[in-house]
């Protein structure tokens, strides 16, 4: 029998927010994340933005230390 896959999931912001916004956006890729692992059906999730509006390492890199990609 093949190993299970983990379902995925994006968190998509299209416009290029900051503040609250983007707070509220990674927020939620983070439940997303942590939510699943702890219900014990973790899921892979990606994150994804405007790249040429954040400063990608420094912006994303709590999303990046738990293991969430994207930008």
């Amino acid at each position: 029998m093949p190993a299970k896959k983990n379902k995925k999931i994006a968190v998509f912001l299209p416009i290029g927010y900051k503040g609250g916004t983007l707070k509220g956006a990674k927020n939620i890729a983070k439940m997303f994340y942590l939510g699943s692992r702890q219900a014990g059906e973790p899921v892979d999730v990606v994150f994804s933005c405007i790249g040429k509006t954040y400063d990608i390492e420094r912006e994303f890199s709590d999303l990046s230390a738990l293991g969430i990609r994207g930008c």
